[in-house]
């Protein structure tokens, strides 16, 4: 009977002192422009701390800046949907994002529908299309362009500095993007 007991106070002990990992905040609004959101998730004032709750994000207008806590800073551009994923991770469904990520945030990643770019520590931008097309910009460093989605089949890139690639909404092909943005 004392071992079940015990048993039981540990597991509420647990479950009241670990936090849940999705609900664990990761990043700041550090500034922002002329914002509305689509609806009530969005960050509203400096300062607001942001969880990685996986929650659909509505930028409708504006410009946005976040300051993960890994030292990652983000600019997201409206129109945008995205998530917060994790301490190092974004989703993003459609619009712009532009990442500065320094040494100590190496591989933050940013997540489209049908590719994924890794930082080596760097500066990049992306942009998520309606038509699922994914471009990327490297400013500085490198990155590692991953296309394919949720899909199997994967086709992976190095992207250096002054480099652009595309991933097709269709095929999901890599190529050079001639497009700047």
């Amino acid at each position: 009977f004392a071992a079940i007991a015990a048993a039981i106070i540990f597991v509420v002990s647990f479950m009241y002192f670990v936090p849940d990992p999705s609900r664990l905040e990761v990043a700041t609004l550090t500034d922002s422009i002329s914002t509305q959101w689509a609806n009530q998730n969005g960050p509203s004032q400096t300062g607001d701390r942001l969880l990685a709750d996986g929650k659909l994000l509505q930028l409708r207008e504006g410009l946005i800046e976040l300051q993960f806590d890994t030292s990652a800073q983000v600019v997201i551009e409206a129109p945008a949907e995205f998530q917060i994923l994790a301490e190092d991770r974004i989703g993003l469904q459609n619009g712009r994002v532009y990442a500065i990520v320094p040494k100590e945030a190496t591989g933050f990643s940013i997540y489209t529908q049908n590719g994924k770019v890794i930082d080596f520590g760097t500066e990049f931008g992306v942009q998520a299309s309606l038509t699922h097309e994914t471009f990327l910009h490297v400013i500085r460093g490198k990155t590692m362009l991953i296309a394919g989605g949720q899909s199997d089949k994967k086709n992976s890139v190095e992207v250096g500095a002054g480099a652009a690639k595309r991933v097709s909404g269709i095929s999901g092909a890599i190529s050079r993007s001639e497009e700047r943005r």
